[in-house]
């Protein structure tokens, strides 16, 4: 449970975007397959950091950052805001969303690298004209496996058991 307050996640679409920190790689690896286990996953983009845990200060600022590039982009009548989600880790803006055009987009890159104290910006934004990934093809069923007939007369071949008791061989 506490790998999973240390990932943030982002969905648009079908896309997953996995951001934030964890201690081990393992986790990193777990919280990447539980994404890809979900049904209707298209991509899974992940920007998981092994490292240690962050400190209250830079969570609250996280925040912060994340809370002012949102309002940049709501007050911008020319951004429709609510096809973006945004994501702030270490002062690195995380973007994913569904952009008009590629001037839309880049007014959005724009307003998060003009916030204060932002030091990178990464963006997952598709343009709407293009396609969405293929769903990938759900698992292959493993086959069952039936155990072997023995033909009748194949007595004393490798596969057939004899019993010590009566000497029979038996199917």
């Amino acid at each position: 449970r506490a790998v999973l307050q240390q990932v943030h996640l982002q969905v648009q679409e079908g896309r997953v975007l996995l951001s934030g920190h964890v201690q081990k790689p393992e986790h990193r690896l777990g919280a990447v397959k539980a994404a890809w286990d979900t049904a209707g996953v298209r991509e899974v983009i992940n920007q998981i950091k092994v490292a240690p845990d962050r400190g209250l200060g830079t969570v609250s600022q996280d925040e912060v950052l994340a809370r002012r590039v949102w309002l940049k982009l709501f007050v911008d009548r020319a951004i429709r805001a609510n096809n973006y989600s945004i994501e702030c880790i270490d002062s690195v803006v995380y973007l994913i969303g569904v952009g008009q055009d590629q001037a839309e987009v880049q007014r959005v890159i724009d307003h998060a690298r003009d916030v204060p104290y932002v030091r990178a910006v990464e963006t997952y934004v598709r343009l709407k004209s293009d396609p969405l990934p293929p769903e990938p093809p759900p698992p292959a069923k493993a086959p069952e496996i039936m155990p072997a007939e023995i033909p009748p007369g194949s007595q004393g071949t490798a596969s057939a058991a004899t019993d010590t008791a009566t000497g029979e061989t038996a199917p």
